[in-house]
């Protein structure tokens, strides 16, 4: 072989280092009009959301809907969120979650609900913003919900936000800079000429100020032009405390439509990593493990049963009252079930051999999963024997949805180990859709 041919000259050695440079720099930083007039709009929204929830500017009131709070925020949220992700196909899921905002919404204005308290409905409705800005800017890592919940939790809530929390300064700074490197002659002074009369307004009210305070005929005579001038102290606090939550709902609805998506590629591909770095554990390790917590369990439901099947035959325990039964040990019941999730959780993502394709993991994971349904009938069991003697409440009507997704996530974790579906989407929307359904549900 010529080596010659080989050895490239000084020219060629140009491009290859050019090539490996420029994936390291950073991508200039462009802003569009709309991202402008939303970085704007998103002072106002924030203002009126800070405004309307301390003060009211008199929409609010015990005799009007609390939506007037939530409004500014989330009138501009589905805004923003549309117009800056026009450009991205929308998926099924993010119309869901829309939609999930927009009856809990209407729930919430028409004061129409009655299984949830307004403290919960408003929570549950910037839940469905976030969630929805995620899908619909497509920044969940799997591109839909998945068992990267979690981490699509954290980066909505903490990671976007936080990440992009200065967006909003830095598009109106790139906007100030692209209009001043426009203008030429003198229109390039005119936002030197704007800066100095602001300066001088400033100013020029200090010395009115001072003199006013000098002499009290003065200050009557300058009263009118004083209050003009003034600045309103609490619209300057009300401001000021919007500044944070403008830039937090900016962020994370600018930052997600304008992340790039190599990076949620590369955050999913470490994560992956992540996962299988930590596949040290044996399977038949955490098959002993799981019997223990299954033998555990078998114990108590044998010491137990007589207990437990009073609510099936209507016959309680001697010195118990419906009431008591019903709630002692409901709650205790339900956080064992979400315990043997997190056994599950662990065991699947540390056991060396998939729980799929170890017959023993498999079967052990199963009988968790039955004894987890196992404790979600008894604790339902509770709560219709509470309803069968002094009817339906609204927290009674929580609880037995609360241990209907419990028991729905056991059978969908059984279908997923069985068959290798993915089962965690249909489950995270049935348990939103009934959510959101039970909002209307009158009693």
């Amino acid at each position: 072989m010529n080596t010659s041919s080989t050895v490239p000259s000084q020219d060629m050695n140009e491009a290859p280092t050019t090539q490996a440079v420029t994936p390291l720099a950073s991508k200039p930083f462009l802003v569009s009009g709309t991202e402008v007039a939303f970085a704007l709009l998103s002072y106002v929204a924030a203002y009126l959301y800070t405004r309307l929830w301390f003060n009211d500017l008199g929409l609010y009131s015990e005799n009007t809907a609390p939506l007037w709070r939530v409004l500014p925020i989330a009138v501009f949220a589905i805004a923003a969120g549309l117009v800056l992700n026009r450009k991205k196909k929308a998926s099924a899921e993010s119309w869901f979650w829309l939609a999930c905002f927009g009856a809990l919404s209407i729930a919430l204005t028409f004061r129409i609900y009655a299984v949830w308290d307004e403290p919960q409905l408003f929570m549950l409705v910037h839940a469905a913003i976030v969630w929805w800005v995620l899908a619909r800017s497509g920044k969940l890592l799997e591109k839909e919900s998945s068992h990267f919940l979690p981490m699509d939790v954290i980066n909505g809530l903490f990671v976007i936000p936080f990440l992009q929390f200065f967006l909003r300064i830095r598009t109106w700074i790139k906007a100030l800079a692209n209009a001043a490197h426009k203008s030429r002659g003198k229109r390039q002074n005119l936002w030197w000429i704007l800066g100095a009369l602001i300066l001088s307004l400033i100013l020029f009210y200090a010395a009115i100020r001072l003199l006013s305070r000098a002499d009290s005929q003065f200050s009557d005579r300058m009263e009118g032009l004083i209050s003009w001038l003034r600045i309103d102290s609490e619209f300057l606090v009300y401001f000021i405390f919007s500044l944070p939550i403008g830039a937090y709902i900016y962020a994370l609805i600018g930052g997600s439509a304008r992340m790039d998506d190599d990076l949620m590629r590369r955050q999913k591909s470490a994560l992956e990593r992540f996962l299988t770095a930590i596949r040290r554990v044996p399977a038949a390790f955490w098959a002993v493990i799981i019997l223990v917590f299954s033998v555990l369990y078998i114990a108590f439901f044998a010491l137990q049963a007589s207990y437990f099947l009073g609510a099936f035959t209507h016959t309680l325990p001697e010195g118990f009252i419906v009431s008591r039964f019903a709630r002692e040990g409901f709650f205790e019941l339900c956080r064992v079930m979400a315990l043997n999730f997190a056994l599950l959780w662990l065991v699947t993502r540390m056991s060396e051999q998939d729980a799929k394709d170890s017959k023993l993991l498999k079967i052990s994971c199963l009988l968790l999963l039955l004894e987890s349904l196992l404790f979600a009938v008894i604790a339902a069991s509770k709560i219709c024997l509470y309803v069968s003697n002094f009817g339906w409440t609204p927290k009674r009507i929580q609880s037995l949805w609360l241990v209907a997704v419990l028991a729905g996530a056991c059978l969908a974790w059984a279908i997923h180990l069985l068959s290798g579906k993915k089962t965690l989407k249909p489950w995270l929307i049935l348990s939103a859709a009934t959510l959101t359904l039970l909002t209307f549900l009158p009693l």
